[in-house]
């Protein structure tokens, strides 16, 4: 049996959403080691300990950037806020994907999932 990978996905450079045909790299590295993909989106929202439990692993692919107000410890922000920091940095945000992705990542380590992260992913 192949072990099967979720991939995540978010928007293009364009800002609208990609669909697995954005994603086509990953899944042919995934499915060139012997794996299989399954791409994943907003619909695992609220799902997650049942998407997961097809899954031998987690791919957290690279996309926009994660707003800050998520990590428990941002960056050094000299006194200024979160936004003013990603104004100043010109970040790009996926929100969107930040509302499905932070928890199934949450859910995937806590189920000891292995997970890899590629930039945004990170």
């Amino acid at each position: 049996m192949k072990p099967r990978i979720g991939i995540t996905m978010g928007r293009g450079a364009d800002g609208r959403p990609q669909g697995p045909e954005g994603y086509l790299n990953y899944s042919s590295a995934i499915e060139e080691a012997g794996g299989e993909s399954v791409f994943l989106d907003g619909a695992t929202r609220g799902r997650e300990p049942e998407v997961l439990r097809d899954l031998q692993g987690l791919l957290l692919t690279g996309g926009w950037d994660i707003d800050l107000r998520h990590y428990p410890r941002p960056p050094e922000l000299d006194g200024r806020t979160p936004e003013e920091v990603m104004a100043a940095r010109n970040m790009t945000l996926d929100s969107e994907r930040d509302v499905y992705e932070l928890p199934l990542t949450r859910a995937a380590i806590e189920a000891d999932l292995p997970v890899f992260g590629i930039c945004r992913g990170c």
